[in-house]
């Protein structure tokens, strides 16, 4: 009988030997037992070290191809990742331009109070998607979790689905960070605003708001492509550094606004009357303002939805698992699904609450009443604050640091994106038959196990970024935010469903679900199935359960099911409500951006 450590092992090594196996076993219930393939597994016996286990132990510096070590594989990834190097990789990626650019927008909406609140109600919300699908991937360690498990315990159509909606999500994200940097680089305030805030000099530029948008994205969507082409040893030292450099800044930010508010001895003064802790009304595109409990409800819920596009990216913990070497001890998934949760919740209502502390909600430079506009950085509540208390030299630290973290996000946004590109191509089913050479071309992945095809086809939907060049790049920034958000928390409720449905399976563990599902964990960690004929007779199915007093379950997430209801109905209610502003008014572009990707996983 295998256990579910010994089925985690086999699964790690038919992800390591790059044979994705068969996504989907639920569609191979119809097909007679002898045209399925036989998984290539040992049989481990008791007190025997298998075969595949030996050769997961050798150095990482060996490729393994058919089972066959000194053959070079050009389809498999490289494990030479550690846990630091994913936690940071996440981290990394989900700190970009949004806490930096919208935390102060989110204020004006909602006042300090519930802008403090939203970070850690939405960041539940995404970290129980984390948690279930987490728990997935440590039982079952294939490529392309994602949306594997979608195709296994769904059908096979959604999980496709959900796999492009994911790739289509991270390369627009390229572009929204590129044009977020492009933004940045137009730094300046206006000589009026600078003397109503007592700033004791007269200018506060940079001087490259002459130079044009496409210059400073040419150079930084090229720099976002050479990264990307290092071997993934160097890539996650790189992004590890990084990650440090901006779990300090922020830690920085926290300390920084606590000592102004000292030193300036607001203390409270902006939770208080006249500010309050929530804000007094809702002002539309038009300039109409409403007031009473249905604008507090508009303020508030569209302060929420703003902070979602600063939570995407915790499923780096997942794509990364391909490369990850500490998968083959399955805590590792577990670990870095709390760890990183808890540093970016804890940081960002943090974050959130200090800058409160300096920075009235009603602050003009802050107001914005467009749907789709993602501030630079003149209107960062962070600068502001800075601005406020006088300090010279930290609003152009701020804002060159805010170029680093969009720049590292866009290359992280790169990575992700080529990574599930690349899972996708070795899924059979996900491709149509006229472009099986461009999936041949996409699984390669040369000698230093980088998909560089796969990087590439990514990398070039990130000249979106160019529509900054235009006369209004805030807007269309905006919009391309707004559309990868809604695609990902698309993604997000389809992994839902996903789990609700595994758990369904795993918690009752009645004879026929099993037997009309998985037969054998060992082919299910392979990605075989086989007919109901040949199941094993020794295997004890009891050993697999989730219950809390299995002793063999890699990783069970805590309060299930109703956490992953939770994340549903959240996810849901936000796909539905996140564009009601582009209705009322009604405005095309907007709506588009909003709604387009509800439609994707239906084609």
């Amino acid at each position: 009988m295998a256990t579910p450590r010994e089925a985690y092992n086999l699964g790690v090594m038919r992800t390591n030997t790059g044979e994705p196996g068969n996504p989907g076993g639920l569609s191979l219930l119809n097909e007679p037992a002898n045209n399925i393939p036989q998984p290539d597994v040992d049989v481990v016996e008791p007190g025997r070290q298998s075969e595949s286990t030996e050769r997961s132990n050798r150095s990482d510096e060996e490729i393994i191809y058919n089972g066959a070590v000194g053959q070079k594989d050009t389809t498999s990834l490289r494990r030479d990742l550690g846990e630091r190097h994913v936690n940071m990789i996440t981290f990394s990626c989900v700190i970009g331009i949004g806490l930096f650019l919208q935390n102060g927008r989110i204020i004006n909406l909602a006042g300090p109070g519930m802008a403090w609140l939203a970070y850690p109600l939405m960041g539940t919300i995404v970290w129980s998607v984390q948690a279930a699908l987490g728990e997935m991937s440590a039982l079952f360690p294939v490529p392309g979790a994602l949306f594997e498990m979608p195709c296994r315990f769904l059908d096979q159509s959604i999980g496709y689905a959900v796999g492009w909606t994911a790739w289509f999500a991270w390369v627009v994200i390229i572009a929204a960070e590129l044009q977020g940097v492009a933004g940045l680089f137009q730094f300046g305030f206006k000589s009026s605003d600078l003397e109503r805030l007592h700033y004791p000099e007269h200018s506060l530029e940079w001087g490259t708001s002459s130079v044009n948008p496409a210059v400073w994205i040419s150079i930084f969507l090229v720099l976002v492509l050479l990264v990307n082409l290092l071997r993934v040893r160097w890539f996650g030292e790189l992004e590890y550094w990084i990650g440090v450099m901006k779990m300090l800044f922020i830690v920085g930010l926290i300390l920084f606004n606590i000592g102004i508010n000292i030193e300036t001895g607001n203390h409270f003064r902006f939770y208080n009357s006249p500010w309050g802790f929530i804000s007094h009304g809702w002002t539309t595109p038009s300039g109409a303002v409403q007031t009473g409990g249905w604008a507090h409800l508009a303020s508030v819920w569209t302060a929420m939805t703003l902070t979602i596009f600063s939570m995407i990216g915790f499923e780096a913990v997942t794509i990364t698992a391909a490369e990850n070497r500490e998968l083959r001890t399955y805590e590792g998934v577990k670990i870095s699904s709390r760890k990183i949760a808890i540093r970016i919740i804890l940081l960002y209502s943090l974050t959130t609450f200090t800058v409160g502390l300096n920075v009235p909600y009603d602050e003009p430079l802050l107001a914005n009443r467009d749907i789709s506009v993602l501030d630079n950085g003149t209107h960062s509540a962070f600068v502001i604050a800075a601005i406020r208390a006088g300090k010279k030299f930290w609003p152009n630290f701020f804002n060159g640091f805010f170029i680093l973290s969009a720049t590292s996000s866009g290359i992280n946004s790169l990575y992700l994106s080529s990574r599930v590109l690349h899972a996708l191509a070795l899924s059979q089913g996900a491709w149509p038959r006229c472009l099986r050479t461009v999936q041949n071309r996409l699984k390669e992945t040369g000698s230093k196990g980088v998909p560089r095809n796969a990087v590439l086809i990514s990398w070039l939907f990130g000249f979106l970024g160019y529509l900054a060049a235009g006369t209004t790049p805030s807007h269309e920034l905006g919009r391309l935010a707004l559309n990868s958000t809604v695609s990902m928390l698309i993604v997000y409720a389809v992994i839902c469903v996903t789990f609700l449905r595994y758990k369904a399976m795993w918690v009752s563990m009645p004879s026929v679900w099993i037997q009309l599902t998985f037969p054998s964990i060992k082919q299910a960690s392979t990605g075989q199935f086989r007919g109901t004929d040949f199941i094993e007779p020794q295997q004890n199915l009891r050993a697999y359960s989730r219950r809390k007093d299995s002793q063999t379950y890699p990783y069970r997430s805590n309060w299930q099911p109703l956490r992953t209801c939770y994340a549903l109905f959240g996810s849901t209610m936000m796909i539905v409500l996140n564009g009601w502003r582009s209705i009322i008014p009604f405005s095309p572009p907007d709506f588009v951006a909003s709604y387009i990707s509800v439609s994707l996983p239906r084609s």
